[in-house]
């Protein structure tokens, strides 16, 4: 039987009873992401600092990146300094610049947020964006990363990668863009093209 996140006082202590407690909501244990994270004690978190909310959950915040709606606006992203980094099988030829679609709380709202969120947003996307094309959508797949700010923060992240077909519109947009940016591209009509987003959550 796992043991108890309830706190009990030592034989002859008594505990006073915070009604602060109930409120306190525990992941569940089956949570691959709970097994990462060393659970505080109850009364370290019912102490926010001052101007601060007390967290209900051990959710920090979270965010979906990937590329922008229209293609046209998609920024190339540099060559590695180093080396040369290799496509997954279907990839086009070409890396992208991710970018935060959507989040809370919103990047406008706190800075620390938003520099959370972008280095997050790295560890999603590690090697930039790529487009599959293929009959077939690609598998979706999801990795745990870990985020060390300095000596006394740390957040710990988990990213869900999935995969969205683009309409004719948006595959068109596409197509014109490899022609101008690769040489060797060859123009097969009827092509399925298939876009990555993150779902990323931050504790």
């Amino acid at each position: 039987m796992p043991p108890s996140f309830t706190s009990r006082p030592r034989s002859g202590e008594s505990r006073p009873v915070s009604r602060d407690d109930d409120n306190l909501i525990i992941p569940n244990r089956t949570s691959s992401l709970h097994s990462r994270i060393t659970q505080p004690l109850p009364g370290a978190m019912n102490q926010p600092k001052p101007g601060q909310r007390a967290p209900k959950t051990l959710t920090h915040a979270y965010m979906v990146c990937g590329v922008g709606r229209e293609p046209s606006q998609w920024v190339k992203a540099p060559p590695p300094v180093q080396g040369k980094i290799g496509h997954m099988k279907g990839a086009v030829g070409q890396f992208w610049l991710p970018e935060i679609l959507g989040s809370s709380p919103r990047l406008e709202q706190d800075n620390e947020i938003a520099r959370s969120l972008h280095s997050a947003m790295r560890a999603c996307f590690p090697h930039d964006v790529e487009i599959c094309t293929g009959s077939s959508q690609p598998h979706c797949v999801h990795h745990a990363f870990v985020l060390q700010q300095d000596s006394s923060h740390t957040l710990y992240g988990i990213a869900l990668r999935v995969w969205s077909r683009a309409d004719d519109k948006r595959a068109e947009t596409i197509r014109d863009l490899r022609k101008r940016t690769e040489s060797d591209y060859y123009d097969t009509p009827g092509e399925t093209y298939w876009i990555p987003y993150c779902l990323s959550f931050l504790s």
